[in-house]
């Protein structure tokens, strides 16, 4: 498991929220996504409008913080 990583889920397992079928979770680092989209817009001009394709994606947190 990738150290970066590691942290995140072992903390999830260790609150028993891994415990419960489906046994499904999703990990993003946003401060990472959020410095690439950053990048991203820094690299053209400031009325460039940006657009984030992100299909099916039930974290709405995620489609808050990217916007």
């Amino acid at each position: 498991m990738p150290r970066t990583l590691a942290a995140p889920v072992r903390k999830a397992i260790e609150k028993g929220l891994l415990d419960v079928p489906p046994h499904l979770a999703l990990f993003y680092d946003l401060d990472f996504l959020r410095k690439r989209i950053d990048t991203l817009r820094e690299a053209f001009p400031p009325e460039t409008l940006h657009a984030l394709a992100i299909k099916a994606c039930p974290v709405t947190e995620l489609l808050r913080r990217t916007s």
